[in-house]
């Protein structure tokens, strides 16, 4: 695990409160918390930014084109997932020793990726499993594209009935760039010598398209990973909005909660309220090390309070909810104290601070804009 100190701000006493992600930590996931205008997107941008300057590579999920424009110069880039060729969502990856992933694992990977999230069924799984080896080999490719395999479909001979079935779910995929790119992305983006901070902009995808979008990103991240455990990565996976992806079990973001720290990878995830979860779905939310509770909604309060564990704010934890004001926070988690070490899980109320944010501000204002790739 990374060695990274964040300051969030300061407590009560006016003391300096550091989180650190280090061993003693179970992970390095943080949710925040809290409804519109309560501190979240600020709260978010300056722990981006501490870790930007500690050269710590962070991926965004961006839903709504929100991500602010002020990274460090030649540190960041943002990718338009609907027109860049920056990204491939059916990559062939590489095993450790350079090999390419073998012919039959990838396409049950990508057959397994389409019907779970088209919803084909086993005729239709039948069917897709026979073209994308008929694409490889008839375009002598590593791997396949949607246009490959909707050209080879074309061509089968078989039920029209089916054919037609399979055709009619890919073709609102057939226009997003990121199905037709057959070169590898992943390893581009990890490269130690670029950006480090990427956005992944969803924003121009319709509301229907923009979550299957991000699950297929989020699952050819996962398949990246587990093909690429040599070396952690050590990169922090941002995703506001994080309510509108799906928790189940053999999900990206479930194997991101349970397993993202032996791959390096940390969460940074914000949402407005727990409500929109299920039970089982806040219980992994609520494994996360740090937790960053801002002023909830009013029927958010009964519920957080149950959530939170032993205080050392001065009043009830319900109380203190709901007194935040905008940029105060009841956080929970493992803290440095006077004497550096990692204390046991506790809540405190902070004062979040945005210096590192404004310090960017200050700088983005000497460099151009960057452009959308």
């Amino acid at each position: 695990m990374r060695n990274t100190v964040i300051k969030l701000g300061v407590s009560e006493e006016k003391i300096n409160i550091f989180y650190p992600m280090c061993d003693t930590q179970e992970n390095m996931h943080i949710v925040i918390l809290g409804k519109t205008g309560a501190g979240k997107s600020c709260a978010k941008d300056e722990i981006i930014c501490q870790l930007l300057n500690d050269k710590i590579r962070v991926i965004e999920i961006d839903f709504s084109n929100s991500s602010r424009n002020y990274y460090p110069m030649n540190m960041g880039r943002k990718i338009n997932l609907k027109t860049s060729d920056k990204i491939s969502l059916f990559e062939r990856f590489r095993i450790q020793d350079k090999r390419l992933e073998d012919e039959a694992d990838y396409c049950c990977r990508i057959v397994d990726i389409l019907c779970k999230k088209c919803k084909f069924r086993e005729r239709q799984k039948a069917v897709i499993l026979r073209v994308l080896p008929e694409s490889l080999h008839k375009y002598s490719s590593e791997q396949v594209t949607l246009g490959m395999v909707m050209q080879t479909l074309s061509q089968l001979d078989i039920d029209e009935a089916i054919q037609a079935s399979i055709h009619n779910k890919l073709y609102i995929l057939k226009n997003i760039k990121a199905f037709n790119v057959d070169k590898s992305c992943w390893n581009e983006i990890f490269s130690k010598n670029k950006y480090c901070m990427t956005v992944l902009d969803l924003s121009e995808f319709m509301e229907s398209e923009r979550n299957l979008v991000a699950e297929l990103v989020l699952e050819n991240l996962k398949g990246f990973l587990k093909y690429n455990i040599k070396e952690s990565l050590n990169f922090q996976l941002v995703i506001d909005e994080c309510k509108e992806l799906d928790y189940e079990k053999d999900t990206p973001m479930d194997f991101f909660l349970t397993q993202g720290r032996k791959y390096g990878c940390g969460l940074l995830l914000a949402t407005q309220t727990l409500s929109d979860f299920k039970k089982n779905e806040r219980s992994k939310l609520l494994q996360s090390s740090l937790m960053l509770n801002f002023m909830p909604a009013y029927n958010e309060v009964e519920l957080i309070t149950k959530l939170i564990p032993k205080s050392k704010c001065e009043t009830g934890i319900a109380e203190e909810l709901e007194k935040l004001n905008k940029g105060e926070c009841i956080a929970t988690g493992r803290f440095l104290n006077r004497v550096g070490q990692v204390t046991d899980r506790y809540s405190l109320k902070v004062y979040f601070q945005i210096k590192t944010v404004l310090e960017f501000e200050e700088r983005s204002k000497r460099r151009p804009d960057m452009s959308n790739y």
